[in-house]
């Protein structure tokens, strides 16, 4: 539907469907955030935008609204640029004049996957409207003084429990430890994860509860672990710093609370049994956990609570942008608007998650590397379809959106363009998850190159990883090395990828687009087949020290359609090295097909094309490359 500016006489009326929450200090300076819940999209605004705003009432005209913001200011604004910046609210759906029905979003899938650029991977599983409301509505009644005061008391009784009998629950977990019983690992493992559920949904039964609404839940991958998420996109609206804090505390207070029946548990069950055993695992590695929870890192609890609550959602970037103007030199000195306060929590925010990720991938590899050759496999197939989804959908081969082409353009709009009072910028609503462009781009050829080379490294290092477990048993030089390796040449490729120019994407090249994407998708399908098969073979007639060579072959093979499809001679090199090597180290090299050269020499052989593209030898514009258009 059209918009037409507002007449003269015209008295704009905010729709009831905008909320408007309190000022936030973000980079961009002083924000307004804003959600249409009927379209269920957010945005933000500056104070001029939020005055104007203020000033729709369904009472004063445009000349009123000009007259009152020049009283507020000290600026006349024109009226032009006063009516181009209400007509963009009545195009955003925020005033009565209503909203096209063709942008309004659908309910979403029960089961969606959204993928961030930062590596995360968000798993929806349920649709929580209907639950969280009746839930909010159980404890709707019971005010939040006594609500307050009761889990008040019963955090500080746990706690004093803990703290009274540590010594002796000290004692009993390192009992424990000593002499391991299975069943024990595995109740704690479950219940520690039914309590992960328990504190998502405490979110958000209280964001509900202060009037927010939550649309997300589900299981998200971030820092090479999975964990259940509640999405409090609503938290920024909030009115009351009181309903924020209530809401990110909750998580937490609701863990500590289960913590209850476990203090009686260990009073009264025996010193021996599961249950007391149990009981002493919950009160203090899982308490320990509970409370590591409130530390400012890692987008946790206490992350959100020093942000968000305190105003300042965007606190990690601000960190981060702040390391970089410390780092950043102009005329032979550093930036002196850099905050030191920020500098150093940044750092420390660094630094924590450097820590977290290595742990959580030493932990993987001790793990995979105690599995059978065949689950060892499926490991491999389940990270490497993992990292294949998030490059294609995030840097990968773009399909033409006729769809949602209208959709995106009412969201994006003129979003960064002034109106003469400033910019109004559209953000990440709960389906799209980022503000999606009103133009959809492909990948140049080299940037297509630069992309399998990430893809290289990635399994290159995996390779190389392997090589160290077996040569050295992970130990942690060379271990630390091939990984600030990998990582150094993927963040090089990443920054090469994005500096490379895109083009539109026509029809034309969409068509190519889906014939290579389907060309890929079915040879690593097969490679991936074939290599199960292969390997369950090998291991079925007593074969199985082969398998690692005969993955080595397959790889190399799989690179000959690549090669031919993509256009890239580089390919034919890397098959032609990794056929020779699955072919030769077996019966050249000491320990035979067992020996750990041929890991060795694939994360070399891998590494190496990586660097031939990305360093060496940057790839040439390709005169038939069936992703892009022919450059004339």
């Amino acid at each position: 539907m059209d918009y037409e500016q507002p007449a003269e006489a015209e008295r704009p009326r905010l729709s009831a469907h905008l909320r408007i929450g309190p000022v936030m200090q973000t980079r961009a300076g002083r924000m307004y955030y804003v959600k249409q819940e009927k379209t269920n999209s957010y945005s933000r605004v500056g104070e001029k935008e939020r005055f104007v705003l203020s000033a729709i009432d369904g009472i004063n005209s445009v000349e009123d609204i000009a007259e009152a913001y020049r009283g507020n200011f000290g600026t006349a604004a024109a009226t032009a640029a006063l009516r181009q910046l209400i007509e963009k609210f009545a195009k955003r759906g925020w005033l009565d004049a209503g909203i096209d029905e063709s942008l309004r979003d659908p309910r979403p899938a029960t089961w969606r996957i959204h993928v961030k650029r930062s590596g995360e991977f968000y798993l929806r599983l349920v649709d929580p409207t209907v639950v969280l409301d009746r839930l909010a509505g159980l404890v709707a009644g019971v005010s939040d003084r006594k609500l307050c005061l009761s889990v008040a008391a019963l955090v500080i009784f746990v706690e004093c429990y803990v703290a009274f009998e540590l010594p002796a629950l000290m004692h009993s977990l390192r009992a424990s430890l000593a002499t391991p019983q299975p069943s024990v690992f595995t109740l704690f493992l479950l219940v520690s994860y039914g309590s992960a559920a328990v504190h998502e949904l405490a979110h958000g039964i209280v964001c509900v509860r202060n009037g927010g609404k939550v649309n997300d839940m589900g299981i998200m991958f971030r820092y090479l672990m999975f964990f259940p998420y509640c999405k409090l996109d609503d938290l920024v609206l909030l009115p009351s710093l009181e309903a924020r804090v209530a809401t990110v505390a909750a998580g937490v207070l609701s863990n500590i609370l289960l913590l209850v029946p476990f203090v009686f548990i260990h009073v009264l069950a025996a010193e021996s049994s599961i249950a007391a055993q149990l009981s002493t695992f919950m009160l203090v590695a899982y308490n320990a956990a509970i409370l590591s929870n409130l530390l400012p890192i890692l987008k946790m609890d206490g992350y959100m609570l020093v942000s968000v609550c305190r105003g300042r959602p965007e606190l990690k970037e601000e960190a981060f942008s702040a390391i970089l103007e410390a780092i950043r030199w102009r005329r032979g000195r550093r930036f002196e608007k850099s905050d030191p306060g920020l500098v150093l929590y940044g750092l420390f925010y660094v630094l924590f998650t450097a820590l977290a990720v290595s742990w959580a991938l030493r932990q993987w590899i001790s793990w995979i590397a105690g599995l059978a050759t065949i689950w060892k496999l499926l490991s491999m197939v389940a990270f490497g379809g993992l990292f294949y989804f998030y490059l294609w959908r995030r840097e990968g081969l773009g399909v033409a959106d006729t769809k949602g082409r209208k959709r995106a353009e009412w969201r994006a709009g003129s979003t960064a363009k002034s109106t003469g009072l400033g910019g109004v910028t559209a953000m990440a609503g709960n389906e799209s998850g980022e503000a999606e462009d009103s133009k959809k781009q492909a990948l140049t050829a080299e940037a297509i190159c630069a992309l399998g080379a990430i893809m290289m490294t990635a399994f290159g290092a995996l390779w190389l990883i392997g090589w160290c477990s077996e040569a050295f048993e992970a130990h942690a030089l060379p271990l630390g090395t091939i990984l600030v390796l990998g990582i150094g040449m993927g963040t090089y490729g990443v920054w090469d990828l994005r500096r490379r120019p895109r083009i539109p994407l026509t029809a034309e090249i969409a068509m190519r687009n889906r014939r290579i994407r389907s060309i890929f998708k079915w040879v690593n399908v097969i490679q991936w087949s074939m290599i199960l098969v292969l390997a369950a073979f090998l291991d079925h007639v007593g074969l199985g020290s082969w398998t690692e060579a005969a993955i080595i072959l397959i790889v190399g093979l799989h690179f000959l359609p690549l090669a031919a499809t993509l256009r890239v001679k580089t390919y034919y090199a890397t098959a032609s090295a990794l056929v020779m090597l699955a072919l030769t180290y077996p019966f050249f090299a000491q320990h035979g097909a067992e020996s750990p050269v041929g890991a060795l020499g694939a994360g070399l052989i891998l590494w190496g094309t990586a660097l031939t593209i990305l360093v060496l030898n940057p790839p040439p514009e390709p005169k038939a490359i069936l992703l892009l258009k022919e450059q004339k």
